[in-house]
């Protein structure tokens, strides 16, 4: 009886665990968000993308997160890079990246379609809406799934078509 009691005690407590680090979501009108991830998988597109959801997302203050090619972090501001000598037995040893895990949100967007380092980021985001492609093979991350379109621009744009739908 006792080594019963004992396992029903550790799965009751694992369950209050697990239970602990539930999110709300929310998909607010876009004019309520005011802090939006966005996830790249390089800096190439980001000022012309960053445009675009400037004009949507017209009262949000951006945060970058994207790749760097050498380990030395010289990212600032709301601009962070990732390297994986960040990460070290499936935790980040960066206390900038650490910082950017532990703040809260409204929106993530993830325009990385492939499995990557950067899906640590959106899974232990505290975001209140995740945003993801609905064709990635990592769709299980993400909140809400959007059809990419042709172009990142048809994204952003079916973006805005169903949060303002789905907000009303």
């Amino acid at each position: 009886m006792g080594i019963f009691d004992s396992f029903k005690k550790n799965l009751l407590q694992k369950k209050i665990t697990k239970n602990k680090h539930q999110r709300d979501i929310k998909i607010l009108p876009i004019k309520t968000y005011h802090n939006v991830l966005l996830i790249f998988d390089s800096s190439q597109n980001e000022r012309d993308l960053k445009t675009h959801l400037e004009l949507v997302f017209e009262n949000a203050k951006f945060t970058n997160l994207t790749f760097r090619d050498n380990k030395i972090d010289e990212s600032n501001g709301y601009t962070y890079t990732f390297h994986t000598s960040d990460m070290g037995f499936g935790k980040i040893k960066n206390q900038r990246l650490l910082g950017l895990i532990n703040t809260n949100f409204d929106l993530v967007i993830d325009f990385v379609t492939n499995q990557t380092e950067l899906d640590f980021f959106v899974q232990h985001s505290k975001s209140a809406l995740k945003i993801g492609d609905l064709k990635a093979t990592k769709n299980y991350l993400y909140d809400l799934l959007i059809e990419k379109g042709k172009s990142d621009s048809d994204y952003i744009n079916n973006i805005k078509t169903q949060i303002n739908t789905l907000s009303k």
